[in-house]
């Protein structure tokens, strides 16, 4: 049987009045450290993230990059 492999993935959600909340969920064996995700998403009905108010331009697309 093959071993888990280690992860973190990130969730997004968007809230109803445009917060966005981002989350990283990893795998239990995850072991302490420091580790980051770099995302890039739409800001088309985002106004906040974590409740922190937004300003400048929208970026268009939708691109995901993990590191």
């Amino acid at each position: 049987m093959p071993a888990e492999r280690t992860a973190l993935r990130p969730s997004f959600r968007l809230e109803e009045g445009g917060d966005l909340e981002v989350l990283g969920i990893a795998t239990p064996d995850y072991l302490p450290g420091f580790r980051y995700l770099i995302a890039t998403l739409s800001r088309e009905g985002v106004a906040s993230v974590h409740g922190r108010t937004l300003s400048g331009a929208r970026a268009p697309g939708a691109h995901l990059h993990r590191s």
